[in-house]
């Protein structure tokens, strides 16, 4: 395929996007399975499940609780219960800022279609995404989006797997 750069730039940044997003709902569905599998306790999984939904809307859907909240719950709890887990992952707080920024970088933030990175960002393999002003953006490169993936996926796991503990 000829390389055309402004298709190509569109869907790098699209994808990339795309990834960030969809990985980081499967981090926060684990870090939810977390924290309730904390405060909910029952003698049958059928009795969990339901306790833990109801849990859920709860205290996170129907308050509108952001990934940042559910973040600052989980080191909580972590703090508080968990020193080993805290032993292990001592930047967990750190990388899941990191990852925090990243997604609302890409859900809440322009692509940036100027010139340069029009021309530039699919050969380069380098996106901006920006709040429509000269101040306020951020870059990413291929490296630094694969590192945000690898992070979501080793605390997905570390959650779902500390959760049921």
């Amino acid at each position: 395929k000829k390389f055309q750069p402004w298709d190509d730039y569109f869907d790098l940044a699209h994808k990339w996007r795309g990834h960030v997003i969809d990985f980081t709902i499967s981090l926060e569905q684990s870090i939810e399975k977390f924290i309730t599998q904390y405060f909910i306790l029952a003698e049958t999984q059928d009795e969990w499940d339901l306790k833990a939904r109801n849990f859920k809307r709860l205290m996170f859907w129907n308050q509108q609780t952001g990934l940042s909240r559910k973040k600052q719950i989980a080191m909580d709890l972590i703090n508080s219960y968990y020193p080993l887990l805290l032993q292990k992952y001592p930047d967990i707080e750190k990388e899941l800022l990191e990852i925090i920024k990243c997604r609302n970088d890409m859900a809440h933030w322009q692509i940036d279609y100027g010139k340069h990175y029009r021309w530039n960002g699919a050969k380069d393999k380098i996106i901006k995404v920006n709040k429509l002003n000269e101040v306020d953006f951020s870059i990413y490169n291929e490296q630094k989006i694969e590192y945000i993936l690898n992070l979501c996926r080793k605390y997905t796991v570390t959650f779902s797997i500390w959760g049921t503990e």
